[in-house]
């Protein structure tokens, strides 16, 4: 019979050895539509992808909308704190907080994409709901605007 598990495989690298501060890069992925919560398909029915850029701006996204500490399958880099933040006292305090914690989720990519965040904008909704805008610089001077809705 032969062995279901072979033992010659020289294309895996451990995790180790492999440089830990040296950025990865944009790599293509899957597109994906936040407002219907699905893939994105062509006409006939394909998954559409997306570029290196695109799927970096996607996953700045995720990470703006997502709860920090709220799901396990996620690391605690993951994500911003909103519930820490939507309780401070008042809006400057919070826009201050939302500075911080967007700037920190994106810079703690693993794949050392996201090189600065700045020119934040807030457009408030409610008490817990804001629109924020703001532009990420990458690897190879790549910079992408990002609007996010968090809270609410």
């Amino acid at each position: 019979m032969a062995n279901l598990f072979p033992q010659a495989n020289n294309n895996i690298v451990p995790l180790d050895n492999m440089k830990k501060n040296t950025p990865i890069g944009y790599k293509r992925s899957l597109k994906f539509d936040d407002e219907t919560g699905d893939f994105v398909r062509d006409g006939q029915n394909r998954i559409v992808s997306s570029s290196g850029i695109e799927a970096w701006k996607e996953w700045c996204i995720k990470c703006l909308t997502t709860e920090r500490y709220a799901f396990s399958s996620y690391s605690t880099d993951f994500g911003i704190n909103t519930r820490l933040i939507f309780s401070l006292p008042d809006r400057a305090a919070q826009e201050l907080m939302l500075k911080k914690e967007i700037t920190e989720a994106l810079m703690a990519d693993d794949y050392k994409r996201t090189q600065s965040v700045s020119n934040f904008e807030f457009n408030w909704f409610a008490a817990d709901a804001v629109e924020v805008t703001c532009t990420v610089k990458g690897l190879e001077n790549a910079e992408i605007d990002l609007r996010a809705k968090i809270g609410g």
